[in-house]
């Protein structure tokens, strides 16, 4: 009977290979979530928007505890053979590099989040993210409702003297079932600005 190809037998064991495999689940997660947030994707679980520089400690302290644990129990891991025993350190070099610096970016700005209200048809809102340093602001508006969790930025706008006008309460929003979603920001830089935007985005789901 020939030998069984290293790269097939991952661990000696289904516990021990469901075991790592859920590790680096974790990493790969955090990782998604950090392109994500690149893409200028939001997920909104509910009406809790849940930021990268939330999740992705999160995941990598559990990633951290599974992975000591299966250290503690001696659980096998991948065959030195197998390609997963390169990849695994990519991997997680990748992870651990890239989440950190994405959170603290991304908090960085002093980040704040709203779901605006009232949805539209269908449970489609817009949300809204808003950042300042020093006397500038920024915010991004994503539509939620018709991608599951994830809510794609479909515009933006910046203000001056650092102001976070939607976490302040400065908007309205309206509904057409012809057209959709506008939010109108109020105390936006002007279109004509160059460094402006436009505090009025009109989305649909």
């Amino acid at each position: 009977m020939s030998a069984p190809d290293p790269d097939l037998v991952v661990v000696a064991s289904p516990w021990a290979r469901r075991t790592w495999v859920a590790a680096y689940a974790l990493l790969l997660l955090a990782l998604v979530w950090v392109l994500l947030s690149w893409a200028g994707v939001l997920v909104v679980v509910g009406s809790t928007v849940v930021p990268v520089w939330a999740a992705g400690p999160v995941l990598l302290f559990a990633w951290a505890v599974v992975r000591i644990g299966l250290s503690v129990f001696r659980v096998p891991g991948p065959s030195p053979e197998s390609w997963w025993r390169w990849l695994l350190p990519t991997v997680t070099a990748c992870a651990w590099v890239l989440v950190p610096l994405t959170a603290a970016a991304s908090g960085f700005g002093g980040t704040s989040y709203v779901v605006v209200e009232p949805a539209g048809s269908g449970g489609c809102r817009a949300v809204v993210a808003e950042s300042s340093f020093f006397l500038t602001g920024w915010g991004t508006v994503h539509v939620a409702g018709g991608w599951g969790p994830f809510a794609p930025q479909v515009g933006s706008y910046r203000t001056d003297n650092g102001l976070q006008p939607v976490s302040a309460g400065s908007y309205g929003v309206s509904w057409d079932d012809r057209f959709g979603g506008l939010l109108n920001v109020g105390g936006t830089l002007p279109d004509g600005d160059p460094d402006g935007g436009s505090g009025l985005v009109v989305f649909d789901c």
